[in-house]
């Protein structure tokens, strides 16, 4: 939010001196597309993310600037001045509030554990396992851990079959190559591979050696291919067949078939006592495709990167809310926020459906020309006095006295919960825990569940407000998404926040922009024996069954896009990691999880 304050002054700033050439740039160049508190928010997020790229390996942009000559166009130009929120105003920002950005925290504390293993040597063993080094911070540990008595390091999928003139070639011509961060560390601790041995024990089968020897030459650098001809010339052709002996490939047309493949294999593999299988994918939503289509068959899988929070029924509900309102009460999202299982205004589930049921036949059945809840109102009693006066259809004729009544009292309750948010519906410069308490009262009027009175009828007015930070006893914050949701809406409701003002007509927007990355954990009993992993936790697991999922171009590995901030040349002057670099990292979960 911090971020996103400062970039949106920025952006105002750059808008108001904007020119007519300034229409031919690209966002974040341009300005004016990318005023909003929502873009705003974007943009902080993909600033945060080269922030902690930048954090991470220890560099500094303060060098940006001389590295856009005369060559490059505007746009670049644009973009070094934008970057000035790196160079200059975040960095103050933190020293003006005491803070430390997580990135160089975490680079801090890895830094300071290397320098006590080196003061301090411990007598115990000291094992680094499943690290490729490509933090430095951490090479510097592992290079701490080294130089302990009984210190070890496990290199996960390191290839001992490259010809070291191949192996030689990697680090500086072909940064794509999955063994190029592991080339790069042993570099970093000044080691080579003559130093590396397999772990004692290790099983050695002969299949294991083939298929590694296999994946060696199918991922040789592209320099080297002239090797390719003698391994064919020597290969024995049935050593290869039983290399991949366990390996099936599947091809699907689409995405909906894969993900059906996958859960019908690991639906199999649960049927089979004993055994385990695991997908592995970068793809988040294969893996939640699988697993939805594996709880359809009662099968709940642990995917440990969670589901995301507006996928969940809570989330829904709120985003609901603020659709229903943003759309001054239009039919249709308020139609769904009617039919949302948490919807309850006070009343009981077939009150409610009943009641909402009976309001789309009397409002929305013919057409409507109104707009907001005092529309919705007149609406439904132009369609109470056309029953009398007008032939109409018969559902709207079968409704009786208690019916409308019951529509009447439903609308009531609509303009009631919703006052809240209607009172600040035309207000600038409000603040972002003012708007977000607003959204939280309405969404707890909206699912407050029925609670009849002392004389027996329904309490219209609601429960009493609750104290400042005790959750209200209401299905709404209630479960893992629910704790998520009211964990959100508190943290976002601290007037403490440095977030900026937003109009009203904006809070939608940048609500969901805050909340698109917010994930939900579940805590309930999952299959033992069944799991969905990304890569890099994937890497030291052993299940009896690895599915490696959507291995499409572009998701495994991801295209080599520099992003929008730097370019190729200026990510290589300023020593970040390459575009390839990152496609040679995930290339290399690959090969180890093949392997």
């Amino acid at each position: 939010l911090a971020l996103t304050h400062i970039v949106l002054g920025w952006l105002r700033q750059m808008a108001a001196a904007a020119t007519p050439e300034d229409a031919d740039l690209h966002p974040p160049a341009r300005p004016k597309l990318a005023s909003s508190p929502a873009q705003a928010a974007r943009l902080a997020g993909e600033l945060a993310s080269l922030m902690d790229m930048i954090e991470t390996e220890r560099v500094t942009l303060t060098g940006l600037a001389s590295l856009v000559d005369a060559n490059l166009s505007r746009h670049w130009q644009q973009t070094v001045d934008f970057l000035r929120i790196v160079t200059e105003f975040w960095p103050r920002y933190l020293h003006e509030n005491d803070l430390l950005a997580p990135m160089e925290r975490r680079n801090r504390i890895i830094l300071e554990e290397a320098r006590r293993l080196l003061v301090d040597p411990p007598r115990h063993p000291v094992i680094v396992a499943g690290v490729t080094g490509s933090i430095p911070a951490t090479a510097e540990l592992m290079r701490a851990v080294l130089a302990c008595d009984q210190g070890a390091i496990v290199l996960p999928g390191l290839d001992m079959e490259l010809d070291e003139a191949s192996w030689d070639r990697i680090k500086d011509d072909h940064p794509e190559h999955p063994q190029h961060g592991l080339r790069v560390l042993l570099d970093r601790l000044g080691k080579s591979r003559g130093d590396v041995r397999h772990l004692a024990g290790e099983p050695s089968r002969a299949e294991r050696l083939a298929r590694n020897r296999l994946i060696s030459e199918t991922m040789r650098p592209s320099g080297t291919l002239s090797q390719w001809r003698p391994y064919v010339t020597a290969a024995d052709p049935q050593d290869v067949r039983r290399a991949l002996d366990g390996v099936a490939l599947l091809e699907t047309p689409t995405v909906e078939d894969e993900a059906e493949a996958i859960a019908l294999v690991m639906r199999e593999t649960a049927e089979t006592p004993g055994r385990t299988a695991a997908l592995v994918s970068p793809d988040r939503l294969l893996a939640r495709r699988v697993a939805v289509r594996l709880e359809a068959w009662g099968i709940r899988v642990d995917d440990s990167a969670g589901r995301p929070f507006r996928k969940t029924i809570p989330g829904t509900f709120l985003d609901l809310v603020l659709e229903a309102w943003e759309t001054d009460a239009a039919p249709t999202p308020l139609m769904a926020l009617l039919k949302h299982p948490l919807t309850r205004f006070g009343l009981t589930a077939g009150e409610i459906r009943r009641a909402a049921r009976n309001l789309e036949i009397a409002a929305f059945r013919a057409p409507y020309l109104n707009s907001g809840l005092d529309g919705l109102e007149r609406a439904v009693e132009q369609a109470a006095h056309a029953t009398r006066t007008e032939r109409r259809e018969a559902p709207l004729l079968r409704m009786n006295d208690a019916d409308w009544a019951a529509v009447r009292d439903l609308v009531r309750r609509v303009q009631a919960a919703f006052a809240p948010l209607e009172a600040l519906r035309d207000k600038a410069g409000l603040s972002l825990a003012e708007l977000c308490a607003a959204h939280a009262t309405v969404a707890e009027a909206v699912a407050l569940p029925a609670t009849p009175a002392v004389d027996g009828s329904s309490d219209v007015d609601g429960a009493a407000a609750p104290e400042p930070g005790v959750r209200p006893d209401t299905p709404l914050w209630f479960g893992e998404a629910g704790e998520v949701a009211w964990t959100l809406i508190e943290r976002l409701r601290n007037p403490a926040l440095h977030a900026p003002p937003l109009a009203a007509r904006d809070y939608g927007d940048f609500y969901r922009t805050l909340t698109a990355t917010e994930m939900v954990r579940p805590r309930v009993p999952v299959h033992p024996r069944l799991f969905i992993w990304g890569p890099l936790e994937a890497r030291l697991q052993q299940p009896d069954l690895v599915i490696l999922g959507s291995l499409n171009e572009g998701t495994w590995p991801k295209a080599t896009e520099p992003g929008a901030w730097l370019n190729r040349p200026m990510r290589k002057e300023l020593g970040l990691p390459s575009p390839e670099e990152e496609v040679g990292r995930a290339a290399h979960d690959f090969t180890t999880l093949l392997g």
